[in-house]
């Protein structure tokens, strides 16, 4: 099930823990950080504690009320029951929104291909 116009959805409830895995798409959460990089300070966004946010189950408040009213919506009897697990996923936006599709030009034989919009 998706909603097109908040870009909630969901997953059918997975067999056995009958767990149903709700999601937001959308643009605009970052956590940035300065970096050293050869010599010059840039910044960049990264995940705010760990790799996956599952240990700490971090949410910026304003996607947790788009998910509740996501959930609202699609199942009311489920909507003030408490998350079992929260998350947030990093895309690998750019700023422009565009790819990056290349050899590394330092790393002979790495080709990387990551970048986009999260659209």
């Amino acid at each position: 099930m998706i909603n097109l116009s908040s870009g909630v959805f969901c997953f059918p409830p997975t067999p056995g823990s009958h767990i149903l895995k709700l999601a937001r798409h959308g643009y605009g959460f970052g956590n940035e950080t300065t970096v050293q990089d050869d010599g010059f300070q840039r910044t960049i966004s990264s995940p705010k504690f760990d790799s996956s946010n599952a240990q700490t189950g971090y949410l910026p408040d304003d996607a947790d009320e788009g998910l509740r009213d996501g959930l609202r919506r699609f199942f009311p009897k489920f909507a003030d029951r408490p998350w079992t697990n929260r998350r947030l996923c990093w895309y690998t936006d750019t700023p422009k929104g565009d790819f990056i599709i290349d050899y590394h030009p330092d790393m002979q034989g790495l080709f990387v291909a990551t970048g986009g919009a999260g659209q």
